[in-house]
């Protein structure tokens, strides 16, 4: 049962993260039209940034997320045969346009948004932070 709701957990975190990543890039887009001062954060830029690429790396290796993995390995620990083969997004997002989504269907559009992002990253740079940005008396 534990390993039931870890598993629950784990897919509830992954849709978070997957929203903060599409969501995340309409908001700096959507900022630097406005001028939100919100866009300018050096931390969740790069957090976003970061996650990103690191997404997009995964992709192209043709490894899953670690959060995928440890998914997987709850739902087999609770039950075999409640584990699937291959990716997170695809496993839901077939369930969800019921259609069968070849992984390149994923991996083309996470390129692309992670050039976006990267870009935008230098086109409209974050704040840096004051810390890192003070001079130390001596």
């Amino acid at each position: 049962m534990i390993y039931r709701l870890l598993a629950d957990f784990v897919v509830a975190l992954h849709v978070l993260w997957v929203t903060f990543v599409i969501i995340g890039f309409l908001i700096i887009l959507m900022g630097w039209w406005r001028g939100w001062r919100i866009i300018g954060s050096f931390w969740l830029r790069t957090i976003h940034m970061a996650g990103i690429v690191i997404v997009v790396s995964l992709e192209w290796s043709g490894r899953n997320c670690p959060l995928t993995d440890l998914e997987k390995w709850l739902r087999a620990h609770h039950d075999p045969a409640l584990t699937y083969l291959g990716g997170f997004i695809p496993h839901y997002g077939e369930r969800l346009i019921y259609i069968d989504v070849p992984m390149i269907w994923i991996a083309v559009p996470t390129t692309l948004l992670t050039i976006a992002i990267i870009l935008l990253y230098f086109l409209v740079p974050p704040r840096r932070p004051s810390r890192l940005t003070k001079r130390r008396r001596p």
